[in-house]
């Protein structure tokens, strides 16, 4: 059922609808401290420190039924480098951009990605972080 709900939702969760998560849990998840188990990807080159948010297959599957063929070259964009524990996406306004636009900002990251603008990403990421408190 829940996992029916993220899917009619675009792939978004309402943090204040989940039951599961705890207080402690709802701030984790807000500051994206929860996320920090992904270091160990990072080390391992599974993953980067900046990069596209890491889509599941299912959610990219949706996405070209709702969004229709016009999406596919952004998804194939966003997947031709590696994820990151923080993106573009994260820092440009997190869980109010909707789908499409998300997918659409890391694909633009994905074309002209560099060591600036990895390092500007790296320095809006606490005000990201911080920004729902």
């Amino acid at each position: 059922a829940l996992y029916e709900k993220y899917k009619k939702s675009g792939w978004k969760l309402e943090l204040d609808e989940d039951p599961r998560i705890t207080k402690l849990g709802k701030i984790l998840r807000q500051t994206s401290i929860d996320e920090m188990p992904q270091v160990i990807n990072i080390l391992l080159g599974d993953m980067s420190l900046v990069g596209p948010r890491a889509y599941v297959k299912p959610e990219l599957e949706d996405a070209v039924k709702r969004y229709g063929k016009k999406i596919e070259p952004l998804i194939k964009d966003s997947l031709s480098v590696k994820p990151g524990l923080t993106g573009p996406w994260q820092v440009s306004g997190r869980n109010t951009i909707p789908w499409d636009q998300r997918v659409a900002i890391d694909a633009d990251y994905a074309k002209r990605h560099s060591l600036l603008y990895d390092v500007y990403v790296i320095l809006k990421t606490p005000f990201a972080m911080i920004s729902k408190w």
